[in-house]
C-alpha cells in the first residue's frame, strides 16, 4: 500500500475550493455581523478592500497608531485637517470627494454626497 493524500473536510476525500472557503469562513475569519457579500462582476480585489473599508480593517494612520505602531502623525497627508481614519479617507476627504465627483460623472451617476460605506 503506498501513501497518498487526503482530504478530510469532506466525506468523499476530495479536495475542494468550497470546504477550504468554509473552512476559512467558521475557524479562521473572525465572527463579524455582516457576512461578506461578493459581487460577482467586481474584481475580487474591489470587493476584499470593500469588505475591508466596511469593518475599518485598513491601515489609516489611525488605526496604525491604535495598534502601538508609532506614527510621527496620524493627519491625512492630502488634506492635512482631519485624522487619517478609514471613514475619512474614502468619505470625507476634500481630494477623495473630488475624485468620487469624477468618477461619479464619468459612470453618468448622479452626484450625490457619500459620508459612510452604508450610503
Amino acid at each position: 500500500m503506498s501513501d497518498r493524500w487526503s482530504w478530510s473536510l469532506e466525506g468523499s476525500s476530495e479536495f475542494t475550493v468550497k470546504s477550504t472557503r468554509i473552512l476559512i469562513d467558521d475557524k479562521i475569519l473572525p465572527k463579524v455581523e455582516v457576512p461578506t457579500r461578493w459581487i460577482k462582476v467586481i474584481p475580487i480585489k474591489i470587493n476584499v478592500d470593500a469588505w475591508r473599508v466596511y469593518l475599518d480593517k485598513l491601515p489609516s494612520r489611525l488605526n496604525l497608531s491604535l495598534k502601538g505602531i508609532y506614527i510621527p502623525s496620524i493627519l491625512c497627508p492630502l488634506c492635512n485637517s482631519a485624522v487619517e481614519s478609514t471613514s475619512h479617507i474614502f468619505f470625507s476627504c476634500p481630494l477623495t470627494l473630488q475624485v468620487w465627483r469624477k468618477i461619479l460623472l464619468w459612470r453618468e451617476i448622479d452626484d450625490r454626497d457619500l459620508k459612510s460605506y452604508n450610503e
